[in-house]
């Protein structure tokens, strides 16, 4: 095997990795039933209010308990929710950004559009 083709197996392969990495560390699709559950821990998380949280979190949990909110929905949430409880409001409110930021243009099934 001549020097060229591995070269260009190499930066194939960590090209291929580079993008697999990128989809596969993406925050999950959160339905369109429960983004205002992100917007709603966004704003308790933003305005640093432990209670807001707290009611957020309550609401969080029976949605997941019902199965309105899935198992991989709730643990971006769960995390976040940990962040705020340690009051590392900083990290708690890039995280809640994150996810909030990952929503745009996802796409979700057709009937959970408006």
């Amino acid at each position: 095997m001549n020097f060229r083709m591995m070269t260009a197996g190499i930066m194939s392969a960590l090209i291929l990795a580079y993008f697999a990495y990128g989809w596969w560390s993406q925050p999950p699709v959160v339905s369109y039933d429960n983004l205002r559950y992100v917007e709603l821990l966004m704003t308790a998380v933003s305005s640093r209010n432990s209670a807001q949280v707290t009611k957020v979190e309550s609401v969080i949990a029976e949605r997941h308990r019902t199965g309105a909110l899935s198992d991989i929905e709730l643990d971006p949430l769960q995390e976040i929710i940990a962040k705020a409880r340690a009051e590392d409001w900083e990290q708690a409110h890039r995280q809640c950004f994150a996810l909030a930021e990952a929503q745009q243009g996802r796409r979700r099934p057709r009937d959970e559009r408006p």
